[in-house]
């Protein structure tokens, strides 16, 4: 994963699980770090396919590591197999491509203290510490202020998960469904109010079952608040 594209996934991270992003500016920092580190290799959709993989079978915070092991399997799966061929008959656009594969294969990995310099502008330690490119320190700062970006990302996502979290807890039947199995919350309000994604891997629909009883119980929840909307007009 490219530093240009560490932001939008920690964005869309986050609309699945607020715990992933501190609203924190500075914490938010250190945060966009750790994950550019353990994503450097990783691709930009694989990581997202892998967060719904991982929600569709666990109940907890995705962490890096929960990533870099799913990416790991991949790649003992597919060892062996010949690199993709390049999707195009253009011979320059084939060389293009080419080279931005190899480039990737072979891509230097970022430490945790060149992403934080590079992100909030201070200065990396001058040993031991090796620098980010001069194109993903630019990548980065074209996003403007990247700390700040996912922070107002998150701030929204958690908006979206308490709103969701009082629709349904607003109906007591509903919220008494996100107790029974495979959600099986010990209480209703132990649900933070994430729904995750309907999709996994190659756009595959989740058919996760705690996935299936949760966007159910909050499609129920927003179509009753639809029609007591209606009616009240």
């Amino acid at each position: 994963m490219t530093p240009d594209e560490i932001g939008p996934f920690l964005i869309r991270a986050a609309a699945t699980d607020i715990r992933i992003l501190p609203t924190d500016e500075a914490e938010a920092t250190a945060t966009t770090a750790l994950w550019a580190v353990a994503m450097a290799d990783i691709p930009f959709e694989f990581a997202v396919n892998a967060i719904a993989v991982h929600y569709a079978k666990s109940p907890y915070q995705v962490r890096p590591s929960d990533i870099t092991d799913l990416w790991k399997a991949h790649i003992r799966q597919t060892a062996g197999q010949p690199d993709p061929i390049p999707d195009t008959g253009d011979p320059v656009e084939y060389r293009r491509q080419l080279a931005a594969n190899r480039r990737a294969a072979h891509r230097e990995p970022v430490t945790a203290s060149a992403a934080i310099a590079a992100i909030s502008g201070r200065p990396a330690p001058a040993r031991g510490v090796p620098d980010l490119t001069e194109d993903d320190v630019r990548a980065l700062r074209q996003q403007q202020d990247l700390a700040r970006m996912l922070k107002d990302g998150n701030t929204r996502a958690k908006a979206e998960c308490e709103r969701r979290k009082r629709l349904v807890l607003g109906y007591p039947d509903l919220a008494e469904e996100l107790t029974k199995p495979p959600l099986a919350y010990a209480r209703p309000d132990c649900w933070n109010g994430g729904l995750g994604t309907d999709q996994i891997q190659d756009g595959r629909p989740n058919r996760s079952p705690s996935y299936r009883q949760l966007a159910a119980i909050c499609a129920e929840a927003e179509r009753r608040a639809a029609n007591s909307a209606r009616t009240a007009a």
